[in-house]
């Protein structure tokens, strides 16, 4: 689904269909059941996915001086300029996971994070990716592009912001 999204003004967050999804048929008999069975299983499977996504965005500050005092982050370049670098939590959450943030020193701007974790198990990788842009004033930066992808179950939530007006 398409919507188009903004805060009303009781700063609750609107959402309007940009297009409306096509009807589903429903199923009947066996493979109806299969179906709703596997529906419940991906929506209740995503849920668990964004629940632990929801624990390292934002960041918790606690867990990053825990890491800092383990010597768990690593610190490196990115490709192409010498003020841009890359921030790697190692076993933020859980031991295996990683916690990555990408920033510009030379303008104080956050530039991505990305979240590389699993649900119960490594088998179960769930990463986000996480791009932030600027707005017009060149310094308030914003969640530009935010991609979910659970790759046990080959679904991936892409969701765009943009458009934002005063």
């Amino acid at each position: 689904s398409q919507d188009r999204c903004y805060y009303g003004a009781d700063g609750q967050v609107q959402k309007v269909p940009v297009s409306e999804p096509p009807p589903q048929e429903k199923k009947r008999g066996l493979r109806g059941k299969i179906a709703e069975h596997k529906k419940e299983e991906l929506t209740d499977y995503m849920k668990e996915a964004v629940a632990l996504v929801k624990q390292y965005v934002p960041p918790d500050p606690a867990r990053i001086q825990a890491a800092k005092d383990a010597g768990r982050i690593t610190l490196q370049p990115m490709p192409g300029s010498d003020k841009r670098l890359r921030l790697t939590f190692s076993d933020y959450l859980k031991s295996g996971d990683s916690f990555a943030i990408d920033v510009d020193f030379a303008r104080s701007q956050l530039l991505g994070a990305k979240v590389s974790t699993f649900l119960s198990s490594p088998p179960e990788p769930v990463i986000l990716t996480v791009t932030f842009a600027t707005f017009l004033d060149g310094v308030t930066s914003y969640s530009k592009a935010i991609v979910l992808d659970a790759q046990a179950k080959q679904m991936r939530v892409d969701i765009q912001n943009s458009g934002y007006r005063r």
